[in-house]
C-alpha cells in the first residue's frame, strides 16, 4: 500500500510539474500556392508554412515560415492547420519532441488535407532549431516547406545561455536553396540524385535582395551582438566574416559547446546549426559571405553577401538618413531615430497590412510603447523611409 501511494504521489507531482511550465503557443498553417519573386523579378510556386493566429490569420505562406521563439521551460504547443490538398506534418528537428509529436509519418501521423493537430513538446535546451515538413521530405523541404526555432535560456532574450555575456543586437541567418526547375513541375521532379541547386538563399532572399538594408548586419565597437546560423540545403554553406569581428560558438545544435578560440568561419552540412555571441574590434564596413558547396563533389555552387557593419558610435547615435529601430526584437518598448528635421507619421502594421498603431515620430530620438502579440511586424512612414522590420517576442 505504501508503495502503491508513493508511485501514485510521484505519478501526481510529475503531473503538476509538467502543467506548471509556461505555455507558449503558436498557430501555423501549411499552403500549396505561394508565389515567390526571384531576384531577377521572376516567379515561381513554392510551398510553405504561414502564420495561422485567429481570429485573422489571412492566406499567405513565406520563405522561411514564421519564427517560433521560446523560452527554456516552456511546454510548447503548435496548433497547425493543412490548407492545402496534400499531406503535410511539422517535424521539430533537434527538439525534444516525443515520437507522437515528431512529425515523421510512418512513426506518427500524416495531417490529411483541411485538418488540425497540436503539436506539443517541452523546451528543455536553449538554441536555435529548425522546423520543416517530413512528407516526402527532399521535395517539400526543396520547395519551401520549414523556417527557424529559437528557443532563449530560461533568463530570456539576451544572452544565449543562462549566465552567459550579455548582448545587445541579434540575427538569424538560415541557408536554403531551390532547384527551380522542381519549382516549375513539382508534379515529377525526378528522383533526388537529380536535384541541381540553382538559386542560393539567406532567410529566403538571394544575390541583391539581401543589400536592401533590411538584412544588414549592424552593431558597435565593444558591443557584443548574437548570430545564430542554421542551414536548411541540401549542400554544405561556409559563413565567413572579417578577422576583425571576434566570434567564439556558444552553442552546436542546441547543445552549449566547450570554450573555443576565435573563429572567422564556421561549416554547416545540412541540418546543423550554430549560435555565436560576436563583437567587432574595429569600425568595418564589409560583409558576411555565405558560400554553398555541393555535397557530392565539393563545388562552390555560388555565394550570397550580406552587409556587416561595425559602427565607431553607439547605435543610438549612429547618423543616418534611413529610420533606424532598436532594440530589434522587441520587449513591449522600442526606439526609432528619426533623421528628418521635422515629425514625420507612422503606421505599425501587421504581415497582412492591417494598421495596428499609428502616431508622430519627432526628430531624433522617439520611444515607442507598444502592446502587441508575438510576431513580424513593419513600421512605415508616408515620407517613404521605407519600412523597418521587428519582432515583438
Amino acid at each position: 500500500m505504501k508503495l502503491f501511494l508513493l508511485i501514485a504521489s510521484l505519478i501526481f507531482s510529475s503531473y503538476i510539474l509538467t502543467w506548471a511550465q509556461p505555455i507558449t503557443e503558436y498557430w501555423l498553417q501549411a499552403r500549396m500556392n505561394g508565389v515567390y519573386e526571384l531576384e531577377n523579378g521572376g516567379q515561381v510556386q513554392f510551398w510553405g508554412f504561414g502564420d495561422n493566429t485567429p481570429p485573422n490569420p489571412g492566406n499567405k505562406v513565406f520563405i522561411p515560415g514564421p519564427t517560433l521563439r521560446f523560452t527554456q521551460g516552456d511546454s510548447a504547443i503548435v496548433h497547425f492547420q493543412n490548407n492545402s490538398p496534400e499531406m503535410h506534418t511539422i517535424h521539430f528537428h533537434g527538439l525534444d519532441a516525443n515520437q507522437a509529436n515528431d512529425g515523421v509519418p510512418h512513426t506518427s501521423l500524416e495531417i490529411a488535407p483541411n485538418l488540425t493537430f497540436d503539436y506539443s513538446f517541452n523546451c528543455t535546451n536553449a538554441g536555435t532549431f529548425i522546423y520543416h515538413c517530413h512528407v516526402l521530405t527532399t521535395l517539400h523541404v526543396a520547395m519551401g516547406m520549414y523556417g527557424l526555432v529559437i528557443v532563449d535560456p530560461s533568463s530570456g532574450p539576451g544572452t544565449l545561455v543562462d549566465n552567459g555575456t550579455s548582448y545587445q543586437q541579434e540575427f538569424s541567418l538560415l541557408s536554403s536553396e531551390f532547384d527551380l526547375d522542381w519549382n516549375n513541375n513539382p508534379i515529377s521532379p525526378g528522383p533526388f540524385h537529380l536535384f541541381e541547386a540553382n538559386y542560393l538563399m539567406l532567410n529566403g532572399k538571394s544575390g541583391t535582395q539581401l543589400h536592401d538594408g533590411e538584412h544588414d548586419i549592424v552593431s558597435s565597437v565593444g558591443d557584443h551582438f548574437a548570430l545564430r546560423l542554421a542551414n536548411i540545403g541540401y549542400g554544405k554553406t561556409i559563413f565567413q566574416w572579417p578577422s576583425s569581428v571576434s566570434a567564439q560558438i556558444i552553442l552546436s545544435d542546441g547543445r552549449p559547446v566547450p570554450t573555443m578560440p576565435n573563429v572567422s568561419e564556421v561549416s554547416l552540412y545540412p541540418g546543423e546549426r550554430y549560435d555565436l555571441l560576436m563583437n567587432g574590434n574595429l569600425a568595418i564596413d564589409s560583409f558576411l559571405t555565405a558560400s554553398y558547396y555541393d555535397l557530392r563533389n565539393l563545388n562552390l555552387i555560388g555565394t550570397n553577401t550580406v552587409p556587416l557593419k561595425i559602427g565607431d558610435v553607439s547605435i543610438t547615435e549612429m547618423e543616418t538618413e534611413r529610420l533606424r529601430i532598436w532594440p530589434n526584437p522587441v520587449t513591449g518598448s522600442f526606439n526609432i531615430v528619426n533623421p528628418q528635421s521635422f515629425s514625420i507619421e507612422y503606421q505599425i502594421i501587421n504581415l497582412e497590412g492591417k494598421e495596428l498603431q499609428h502616431g508622430m515620430l519627432w526628430p531624433g530620438n522617439n520611444k515607442i510603447d507598444c502592446v502587441l502579440d508575438r510576431g513580424i511586424y513593419f513600421v512605415y512612414t508616408t515620407q517613404s523611409l521605407g519600412f523597418l522590420k521587428f519582432m515583438v517576442l
